[in-house]
C-alpha cells in the first residue's frame, strides 16, 4: 500500500476533511496506517496553518509564519515524509515516495498562490534532501462552489459568472504548472457526469467519493496512473467511479435496530399500566415478610443467649455483627431478586421496587385488597419503636420530660408506634387510590380533548356546580366526584370545590406531620404533662402524720420500742428488772438496810450493766445482720440495674445500627428506583425512535448498497435467538444502572458491542466476488432479492466520469481511457462473469476490500474536450 497525504486547501473545508477521514477509517483492513489528511487555511496576516481537524491542541502545531515561509514549508513536507515513510513501514512505492494529493476548489484564486508555494517547497526538498514525492492535484470546478461558500443562495447565484471565470483561469494556470513538472497529475471534477446529468453532490456524497479515491490511491496507485502513456496535450484526468458494496456498519445498524426492538418488546417496555394488586401479591408479600422485625429476631435469637452467658458488650457485638450484615445484605438482595424473573415486564419490575419502598407510581392501576401491605420500612419498625417508646416514656414523666428529643403532635392520640404506622399507611393508600383514579380520569379527559380537537364543536361550560357525595357508598372521594360528573351527562363540565378538612383523626395526623411524609423521623402523639388528679397520683400525707413519723424516729433513737400502733396514740412497753438480795450476819437494822440497799444498788448496777450490755450486743448483732442483708440486697439490685443498663445500651446500639442501615439502604434503593424509572421512560422514547428509523434500500449517489431490508429481516427472524440470546435489559439495569444522558449512551454501547461481536463472524464471511461471480447466497443476502446483472449495469451508468465532455469529431479520447473493476478475488480468477455484464468490458484488478466492488473510469482529456474550458465566459 502507498503512503498517502491529502491536503485540502481553502476555507469551509473542514466537513470534507472529517468525512474523508471517517470513510477511510471505516474501511479498516489496515489502511489507516498509510493515510493522513490535513486542512490548510491562512489568516489575513498570511499565517498558514495545517490542521488535522480532530478538535485537539495538536492541530495548531503545524503553523507556517510569513517570515521564513519557504523554509518552514520545506521543513513541513520533509517531516511529513519522514513520519509516514519509515524503514519498518515503507509502503509499496519502489522509490519510497510519499503520495501527496492537494484538493482545492477553483472558484477562488487565493488557493492557487498557496499551491504554487507548496509545489516549489516539495520540488526543493525532493532535489536537495533526496526524498521522493508523487503529487496529484484534485480540482473542484466552479459548480461545486456552493459546498464551500457560506453565503446565501441568492448571493451565490449572482457570483456564478465570476466563479466560472476564476475557475477557468485557475485551471489554466495549473495546467501551465504541469508543463514544468511532468510527474504532476491533475484531476478535474464537476457536479455532473460526462453526459451532463447532475451528481447532486452534498458534503456526505463528496466525502464518500473522495474517500473511495483515497482508498484506490493507497491500494492501487500504480494501476490508476501508470498503466497507460498520456501525451502532453492531454494534461487533465477525468475520474468516474461507482461502488457496489455490502456495508457491514449499515447492516449491523439495522440488525441492531431490530434486535433492540425485540429486546424492548420482550420485556414489554411499552407497557402503560401495572396492576398494583398483582405486584403486592406476587412480589411484596413474598419478599418482605421473612425480613420483618429483623432487630427483634437478631436480639432474641443471638444476643439474649450471649447475655445469659455473661459475655460483655464487645464480645457480643463481635459475635452478632456478621449476622446483622448478612441479614441486611439478604434484604437488599431480596429487594432486587425479582429482576431476574422473566415473567415480569421491565415496567412491572420498576413498579414492584416502587411498591416495596412504599411509593406510588404513575403506572399503577386498581386497588390493593390488603390496605396495609408490608413495605421496606416495616423491616426496621421494631428498631425505630425501641427509641420511640423510650422517648414517649420520657415525655410522660415530669421529672424527665426535658430529656425527650422528639416533638409531640398536638391533638393526635395514639397508643403505640405501630398504631401510628398503620394510620399513616391507611392514609397513604387512600391517597394512592385517589391519585390513581385521578390519573385514569385525566387520561380519559386527554382522549376526549383529542377527539374534540379533531373536529367536534362541543360546548364547554367552565362554570362551577355543587357535587352531592354519598359518603356511605364505600367509594373514595375522587371516585364519588367522577361518578357525580358522569351522571350529569353533559358534553364537558368543569367543576371546582374547595375541600374542607374533616375533623377526623386522619386529618389531624396529616396536619401534624405537615405536607408530605417524614421518612426519617415519625412523631408520636404525646403530652409533656399529665393532669394531677386522684386517679394519677396518691394524696399527700397529712402534716400530723409527718409529725408522728418524727416522734417515732425520736423514740427509736432512745431505744424505745413501739409494739403496736393505734389510731389515736402510741403504746410503748419498757422492760423492768427484778433483783433478789440476801444479807448475812447481824447488824442493826439500819446497817443491814444500808448494806442491802448498797448491795442491791450495786447488784442492780452490775446486773443492769450486764443486761444492758447483753441487750446492746444482741441489738448490734441483729442490726448488723439486717444491715448486711440490706447491703447484699442493694448490691444485687445494683448489679441487676447495671446489667439492665448494659442490656439497654446494647439494645440501643444494635437498634441504632439497624436504623442507620435502614437509611442507607432506603436511600440506595430509592436512587436505584429513580434511575430505573428514568431509564424505562428513556427506553420507551427510544423504542418510538427505533420504530420511526426504518432503513431504506438503495445507496447514496455513486454507491449502490447490497444491504436490503428484506434480507436482513429474514436473517434476523431466523437468527433471533442467536442475536439477542442472553441480552436482558433488567440484568444490565440491575448490575449497574446507567443514569443521565451519558449513562443511556453507555447502555446503547453495551448492546451495540455485544451485538457487533455476534455479527462479526457472520459478516466477515461475506465476499462480493463470491456473490457476483459464483452466485453464493448468504443468510442476509440472496439472489432472490438482487438482480446481479441489473446492479452491474447500474454501476456502468453511474461510473461515467464526473466531467462534462464535448462531442468532438475524430476524437481519440477512448485510446486514453481506462475502465477497471476493482474487486477482491482469488489470483487464479479473472472475473469473467462480471466483465460480461458491462457494455465495455473492464479490466479486473484485485482489491483489498472483500465487501465492495469499485468500477473506475479514468480518462485523459485535452482542454478542448472539456466543455467548461471552451465556455466563452471562462
Amino acid at each position: 500500500m502507498r503512503h498517502t497525504l491529502f491536503v485540502v486547501l481553502g476555507e469551509n473545508t473542514e466537513p470534507l476533511v472529517l468525512g474523508i477521514r471517517e470513510y477511510v477509517d471505516n474501511a479498516k483492513m489496515g489502511v489507516g496506517a498509510y493515510f493522513r489528511i490535513l486542512q490548510y487555511t491562512e489568516s489575513d496576516s498570511q499565517i498558514g496553518l495545517f490542521k488535522e481537524c480532530r478538535g485537539t491542541a495538536i492541530d495548531d502545531l503545524n503553523e507556517i509564519d510569513k517570515d521564513g515561509r519557504t523554509a518552514l514549508l520545506c521543513d513541513f513536507f520533509e517531516k511529513c515524509h519522514r513520519l509516514q515513510v519509515t524503514a519498518d513501514n515503507p509502503g509499496d512505492s519502489p522509490v519510497k515516495a510519499l503520495h501527496i494529493c492537494f484538493i482545492l476548489p477553483t472558484h477562488e484564486s487565493r488557493s492557487l498562490g498557496q499551491l504554487k508555494e507548496f509545489l516549489d517547497a516539495i520540488a526543493y526538498v525532493s532535489a536537495n534532501v533526496h526524498i521522493k514525492f508523487h503529487v496529484d492535484l484534485f480540482l473542484f470546478a466552479s459548480d461545486m462552489a456552493f459546498l464551500f461558500e457560506s453565503s446565501a443562495e441568492d448571493v451565490l447565484a449572482k457570483k456564478k459568472v465570476e466563479f466560472r471565470k476564476t475557475s477557468g483561469k485557475v485551471i489554466r494556470e495549473i495546467v501551465g504548472l504541469k508543463k514544468k513538472n511532468d510527474d504532476l497529475s491533475i484531476i478535474l471534477m464537476q457536479n455532473s457526469n460526462a453526459k451532463g446529468a447532475s451528481l447532486n453532490l452534498t458534503h456526505r456524497s463528496l466525502s464518500k467519493i473522495m474517500g473511495e479515491y483515497a482508498l484506490l490511491a493507497i491500494c492501487n496507485y500504480d494501476t490508476l496512473f501508470t498503466s497507460i502513456m498520456v501525451p502532453e496535450d492531454r494534461p487533465i484526468y477525468a475520474l468516474g467511479l461507482a461502488v457496489l458494496e455490502f456495508r457491514e456498519d449499515k447492516a449491523a445498524k439495522e440488525i441492531l435496530r431490530q434486535a433492540c426492538l425485540e429486546i424492548l418488546d420482550r420485556e414489554n417496555v411499552a407497557q402503560k399500566e401495572v396492576d398494583v394488586n398483582k405486584i403486592v401479591t406476587n412480589v411484596v408479600k413474598k419478599v418482605l415478610p421473612p425480613h420483618l422485625r429483623m432487630f427483634s429476631q437478631i436480639f432474641e435469637k443471638l444476643v439474649v443467649p450471649l447475655l445469659e452467658k455473661k459475655m460483655n458488650q464487645e464480645q457480643i457485638m463481635a459475635a452478632v455483627t456478621p449476622e446483622i450484615n448478612e441479614k441486611l445484605n439478604s434484604l437488599k438482595t431480596k429487594c432486587l431478586s425479582f429482576f431476574d424473573d422473566n415473567t415480569y415486564s421491565l415496567p412491572e419490575k420498576e413498579a414492584a421496587l416502587s411498591k416495596l419502598l412504599g411509593n406510588d407510581d404513575p403506572i399503577f392501576v386498581g386497588n390493593v385488597f390488603d390496605r396495609h401491605p408490608p413495605v421496606f420500612e416495616d423491616c426496621f419498625d421494631d428498631a425505630v419503636e425501641f427509641y420511640m417508646n423510650a422517648d414517649s416514656k420520657l415525655s410522660k414523666d415530669e421529672d424527665f420530660a426535658e430529656y425527650a428529643v422528639l416533638p409531640t403532635a398536638e391533638g393526635v392520640d395514639v397508643t403505640s408506634f405501630g398504631d401510628l404506622r398503620e394510620m399513616i399507611k391507611d392514609s397513604e393508600e387512600t391517597i394512592r387510590q385517589e391519585s390513581s383514579h385521578i390519573r385514569k380520569k385525566t387520561r380519559e379527559l386527554d382522549e376526549t380533548n383529542s377527539l374534540l380537537a379533531k373536529g367536534s364543536d362541543g360546548e364547554v361550560d367552565d362554570g362551577s356546580y355543587e357535587v352531592n357525595l354519598d359518603r356511605d357508598s364505600g367509594m373514595t372521594r375522587s371516585e364519588l366526584i367522577s361518578q357525580d360528573i358522569e351522571e350529569k351527562k353533559q358534553n364537558i363540565e368543569a367543576f371546582r370545590e374547595l375541600r374542607k378538612s374533616a375533623d377526623s383523626l386522619r386529618e389531624r395526623i396529616i396536619q401534624a406531620l405537615g405536607d408530605g411524609r417524614a421518612r426519617d423521623k415519625i412523631c408520636l402523639g404525646m403530652q409533656k404533662k399529665l393532669k394531677k388528679d386522684k386517679e394519677c397520683f396518691e394524696a399527700e400525707k397529712a402534716e400530723k402524720e409527718k409529725e408522728r413519723r418524727e416522734v417515732l424516729d425520736e423514740i427509736e433513737r432512745k431505744r424505745r420500742f413501739v409494739i403496736k400502733r393505734f389510731v389515736l396514740s402510741w403504746l410503748i412497753y419498757i422492760m423492768a428488772m427484778a433483783i433478789a438480795c440476801v444479807v448475812n450476819g447481824s447488824a442493826d437494822p439500819l446497817t443491814s438496810k444500808f448494806a442491802i440497799v448498797t448491795y442491791v444498788m450495786a447488784g442492780i448496777s452490775v446486773l443492769s450493766f450486764s443486761f444492758i450490755l447483753h441487750k446492746i450486743k444482741r441489738e448490734w448483732e441483729t442490726t448488723d445482720e439486717d444491715y448486711r442483708s440490706a447491703i447484699n440486697r442493694l448490691a444485687k439490685k445494683i448489679d441487676s440495674i447495671s446489667r439492665e443498663k448494659e442490656v439497654v445500651k446494647l439494645k440501643g446500639h444494635i437498634a441504632g445500627i439497624f436504623i442507620d442501615q435502614r437509611n442507607m439502604l432506603s436511600t440506595e434503593l430509592e436512587k436505584k428506583c429513580f434511575d430505573i424509572r428514568d431509564m424505562v421512560n428513556r427506553l420507551k422514547n427510544w423504542r418510538s425512535t427505533l420504530l420511526s428509523q426504518v432503513m431504506s434500500d438503495g445507496g447514496v449517489g455513486q454507491f449502490i448498497s447490497l444491504v436490503l431490508k428484506s434480507g436482513l429481516e429474514c436473517f434476523f427472524n431466523k437468527q433471533k435467538d442467536f442475536v439477542t440470546g442472553g441480552l436482558f435489559l433488567h440484568k444490565i439495569l440491575r448490575d449497574g444502572v446507567f443514569a443521565e444522558d451519558s449513562g443511556f449512551a453507555k447502555l446503547l454501547d453495551v448492546l451495540r458491542l455485544d451485538l457487533s461481536k455476534k455479527l462479526k463472524s457472520r459478516f466477515d464471511e461475506f465476499s462480493v466476488f463470491q456473490f457476483l461471480e459464483k452466485g453464493k447466497d448468504y443468510d442476509y443476502l440472496s439472489h432472490r432479492d438482487v438482480d446481479v446483472k441489473r446492479e452491474l449495469c447500474r454501476m456502468d451508468e453511474l461510473s461515467e466520469v464526473f466531467l462534462i465532455k464535448r462531442d468532438l469529431a475524430n476524437s481519440d479520447a477512448l485510446d486514453y481511457a481506462k475502465k477497471i473493476l476493482f474487486i477482491s478475488k482469488p489470483q487464479d480468477e479473472n472475473g469473467e462473469y462480471c466483465r460480461e455484464c458491462f457494455l465495455e468490458k473492464p479490466n479486473v484488478e484485485n482489491y483489498q476490500f472483500p465487501h465492495k466492488a469499485t468500477l473506475v473510469r479514468f480518462e485523459a482529456l485535452s482542454e478542448n474536450e472539456i466543455a467548461m474550458m471552451g465556455d466563452e465566459n471562462v
